[in-house]
């Protein structure tokens, strides 16, 4: 499937806001480079045979709010291993946000046989912060939000149904959807496209990518599932709701390609 949106319509969007914060772009890669720089200082575990784990934490500072952020790095032996796990939020993921006293962050790494994947690293780190930031600015704790709790509970359940409407709920919600939008950008400027990045087949293997096919068929089946549609009725949503933020999403990545593209141009690759 391939976003439903061409060059010409991407460069009408320039003028809107592009939604990514160059502040929180830069301290991604800062954190980055820390982690590499930390990594030979952090013990090696045997993960299982397939790979390594290290664990550690760096210093983060965003919009003069400080803060650390835990780590885990797997390197694993060869791509093979990663295919393994499918790239599952234990192998590249995280979690941010705000509690009453202290700030919470951590993310999840990969290397293969030694090699840090970069441009997942970075997409990972920026997403995380734009939470932080996002939580920061509004001094919410995202986790006491009741509509949060219910997705959570939807998502990690044995419920097949309710996990795929939480999963829905999810990547529909502004917050989750800026916070992937910000990791793209990162995913983009460290990975050196041939092409300019205007084609979804260069993001596909990006988290927004992935979340964008999920989004899609998950609607699909919901708009055909009577238990499904009940489910997403008790969080008061519409079918029509849904489909808004999915395009929303579609408009958010154009934007972010756009700026993608001037930035490469302007200053080349970033990292």
């Amino acid at each position: 499937m391939r976003l439903i949106i061409n060059e010409n319509q991407l460069r009408l969007l320039v003028k809107e806001e592009l939604g990514v914060l160059q502040g929180v772009y830069d301290e991604a890669v800062r954190v980055f480079k820390t982690i590499v720089s930390d990594l030979p200082n952090r013990e090696k575990e045997d993960g299982g045979g397939s790979y390594t784990i290290q664990r550690g934490s760096v210093g983060s500072e965003i919009d003069g709010y400080q803060f650390k952020i835990s780590y885990q790095y797997r390197n694993f032996l060869n791509k093979e291993e990663v295919d393994k796990y499918g790239e599952s939020c234990l192998v590249t993921g995280g979690s941010a946000y705000l509690g009453r006293y202290h700030i919470i962050c951590n993310i999840n790494l990969y290397g293969i046989n030694g090699t840090i994947v970069k441009e997942k690293a970075v997409e990972v780190i920026q997403h995380e912060l734009e939470h932080i930031l996002q939580q920061f600015r509004s001094q919410k704790t995202i986790p006491n939000n009741m509509l949060y709790a219910k997705m959570r509970n939807d998502m990690e359940s044995s419920d097949e149904k309710r996990h795929k409407v939480g999963r829905l709920i999810y990547g529909c919600l502004k917050s989750e959807q800026d916070g992937f939008i910000n990791g793209l950008y990162s995913y983009c400027m460290v990975d050196n496209f041939a092409t300019p990045p205007y084609d979804y087949s260069n993001i596909s293997n990006s988290e927004v990518g992935k979340l964008y096919i999920e989004l899609i068929e998950i609607f699909d089946d919901v708009k055909n599932d009577i238990e499904l549609k009940k489910i997403l009725k008790e969080y008061k949503w519409s079918l029509k709701k849904v489909e808004k933020c999915i395009n929303e999403l579609i408009h958010k990545i154009g934007r972010v390609l756009v700026k993608v593209n001037n930035d490469k141009s302007k200053f080349g690759w970033r990292i």
